[in-house]
C-alpha cells in the first residue's frame, strides 16, 4: 500500500506522529474501530509503526483503492483487468 501524506517526509518526527496524523481524521466506525485500542494502557504497536497501522486499516476496512489494487495486481498476471462502473 502507497500513502501519500501531506508536507513530505519534513511534516512529521517519526511514524508516531503520521499514525496519530490519520487518527486524526477518522470518523464513525473507523474511530469507533480504533478507540478502544489508543485508550487501552497497553500500547499496539501500530500506534509506533506507521506500516503496522496502514495493514491494521487495510485488515479492517479493506483497500481504499480497489480498481488501482487490482490493477497493480493483474500486472503480476501479465494481463489488464479494466473495470468499469
Amino acid at each position: 500500500m502507497q500513502t501519500q501524506l501531506p508536507g513530505s517526509q519534513d511534516l512529521f518526527e517519526d511514524d508516531t506522529d503520521k499514525v496519530n496524523y490519520v487518527l486524526s481524521f477518522l470518523k464513525g466506525t473507523a474511530l469507533d474501530c480504533f478507540e478502544s485500542a489508543i485508550l487501552d494502557p497497553v500500547e499496539p504497536a501500530w500506534l509506533s509503526d506507521f506500516d503496522l497501522f496502514l495493514e491494521e486499516l487495510e485488515a479492517n476496512f479493506g483497500t481504499y483503492d480497489p480498481i488501482g489494487e487490482g490493477r497493480s495486481n493483474s500486472k503480476d498476471f501479465g494481463c489488464t483487468i479494466v473495470i468499469r462502473p
